[in-house]
Formats: structure tokens, sequence, C-alpha cells
């Protein structure tokens, strides 16, 4: 299947960004917004408004870049996050000792949630390598850049060839 016949691989970023577990989608998609596009975060709903704004722009090499760079981000926060959440538990386990009892109780819920929230995380790390190495593979990348690119001259450089009089 190509991007010709439908594929949607911007939606199918945006789509794992959405569907991502309430116990850490805040996390990843506020890390991807920061590092991706450098905006700060706004909260979940206006982050995501701001991704999926990155992934829908006309075809070219801005949204082949925003692809890209959320893509890539994705790769490390991912990776990132499956190799620190075991070591979550030991610093929330010091900071309920040291705390005052209600910051202790906060901490004590972080604690609960933890098991929950590290089965999200691996749950998300694998539904992204299946992503990675499937629709969102390399060639499949260089497909939608060579798309991007085609649909980038078609849109803006054909019509400005046609006003010059110069071949196309």
């Amino acid at each position: 299947m190509s991007i010709r016949d439908g594929w949607d691989i911007a939606g199918i970023v945006f789509d794992f960004l959405a569907h991502l577990p309430r116990t850490v989608r805040p996390e990843i998609v506020s890390s991807v917004l920061r590092y991706a596009t450098e905006a700060t975060s706004q909260g979940e709903v206006a982050n995501l408004r701001k991704l999926g704004a990155e992934l829908t722009q006309d075809p070219g090499p801005r949204l082949f870049a925003s692809l890209l760079r959320i893509v890539t981000t994705l790769d490390y926060v991912l990776a990132r996050s499956a190799a620190t959440i075991g070591s979550v538990r030991p610093r929330l386990e010091d900071l309920i000792r040291d705390a005052a009892p209600e910051e202790a109780r906060v901490f004590q819920r972080r604690l609960l949630q933890l098991p929950l929230r590290e089965r999200h995380i691996a749950q998300a790390s694998d539904e992204w390598s299946k992503l990675r190495a499937t629709f969102l593979s390399s060639a499949n990348l260089r497909q939608v850049e060579e798309w991007c690119a085609s649909e980038f001259e078609r849109r803006i450089l054909a019509p400005a060839t046609h006003l010059t009089g110069a071949a196309p």
C-alpha cells in the first residue's frame, strides 16, 4: 500500500498519540510537543491540537519535517520512559518518607498508580515498535518524503512556472 492508496501516515501518528492510555498520555504528548515543536505545554487537549496542526499541514517539506521530528521524538520519549520508569519507585518511596503528611499522600497515590503506568508504558512502547516496523518504517517514511516533495512541486512550483512561461 502506498500514500496514493490512502495511507495517512500523519494520521497514524496522531491516532497513536490520541489513543495512549490516560495514565501516560499527558507526559508523552507534552514531551513530544516540547521536543518536536519547541512549543510549551498548555494542557493535554491544547497539546494534542497543536500536534494535530503540525500533522495536517499541506503536503510539502514542512509537513514531512514535522512528521519526521514527531516520529523521532516519539522514538526517544518512549525509549526513555521504558528505561526510567523502574527508577521511579525508589524516588517516590524517598519522597513519601521525607514529605509532610499532605504531600506524602500525593506521592503515595502516585506510587499506587505506578504498576498501571509501567504496564501502559510497556504497551505503548510495544505498539510503537510495531508501527515503526510496518507503517512507519524508514522505507515508508522515504515514500512519504517523496510524496510530500511531489505534491509540493505540483501545488507550488507548477503554477509558478506556468506564470513565468518556463517549461515545467
